[in-house]
């Protein structure tokens, strides 16, 4: 999971690298229970208490998002961010408050998805 942010987010397409983790995890599942190989790997997965790499994914985004809400005013994140995350931060010269809008809808990244959600996730 290190390093998901450069591959999982909004517009990417990340079939293969979802899959490569989901059969990881189901021959996780059989090491842990012990169980054959022609067993139902789904079963095992809750067996083992191992939460699908989909959701798991999709819980360490919405906690990313918590954690750049949380940065200090200064740190440079801040830089590459929005005007509203801006705070006291030096504007990059490639930062997202520098995209005009109508090429905001285009640009699909990390930093463009975190700029749109701090604000849903926070008023939620």
């Amino acid at each position: 999971m290190y390093g998901y942010h450069l591959w999982y987010f909004d517009g990417t397409c990340n079939k293969g690298a979802m899959n490569q983790l989901k059969r990881m995890q189901q021959k996780a599942a059989l090491w842990i229970m012990g169980a054959f190989h022609t067993s139902p790997t789904g079963g095992l997965e809750v067996l083992a208490g191992l939460i699908p790499v989909h959701l798991m994914l999709k819980k360490l985004a919405a906690c990313a998002v918590y954690r750049i809400a949380t940065l200090s005013d200064t740190h440079p994140l801040r830089s590459m961010m929005g005007e509203r995350l801006l705070k006291r931060a030096e504007l990059h010269a490639r930062s997202a408050a520098l995209i005009t809008p109508a090429m905001q809808g285009k640009v699909k990244s990390t930093v463009m998805e975190v700029d749109e959600r701090v604000h849903v996730k926070l008023m939620q």
